[in-house]
């Protein structure tokens, strides 16, 4: 468990990393983060997160909350105004059960998966833009060099 949990926060950190160091600085984002002619509400600090499970309410056509798999709809996370959809993938379907905080707000799923909701800037785009981030817990896959299948060390408490 504490192997999973370890793989699962390194997994979000370096997406994390990746994410932000893809949309990195650009001469053109204005230095206080708001673009010319944009809505300066869509700047607001994020409402402090809810403790426990979110509450999930039945989609509507005009929505702007988080889409979840399941049909269910939660409030986006940090400030986000208007998230896409979680894109969970080919693994079942797990439900949130509570926000928790790193240094940004996650929803922490039933089977350790993390998602969030965060705006970049991207500079393809001359704005900031919403992205919807998750990271799912996995087992370790093997360490291949050169053909060679490199066996991991063991390390007492988290595991093989």
């Amino acid at each position: 468990m504490a192997r999973m949990t370890l793989l699962l926060v390194a997994a979000a950190g370096a997406t994390l990393a990746i994410t932000l160091w893809a949309t990195r600085g650009s001469d053109t984002e204005p230095a206080d983060g708001n673009t010319p002619g944009a809505d300066p509400k869509a700047n607001q600090p994020a409402p402090a997160p809810q403790q426990g499970a979110p509450p999930t309410t039945t989609p509507a056509a005009d929505s702007r909350q988080l889409l979840l798999p399941d049909g269910t709809e939660v409030a986006p996370l940090n400030g986000v105004a208007n998230p896409p959809k979680v894109l969970w993938g080919d693994r079942p379907y797990s439900p949130i059960v509570k926000v928790t905080h790193t240094t940004i707000d996650w929803y922490l799923h039933a089977d350790g998966s993390l998602t969030t909701t965060l705006e970049v800037w991207r500079k393809d785009l001359g704005r900031k833009d919403a992205v919807t981030m998750v990271c799912n817990p996995t087992d370790v896959a093997p360490l291949e060099i050169d053909g060679k299948i490199i066996p991991l060390p063991e390390r007492p408490g988290l595991g093989r």
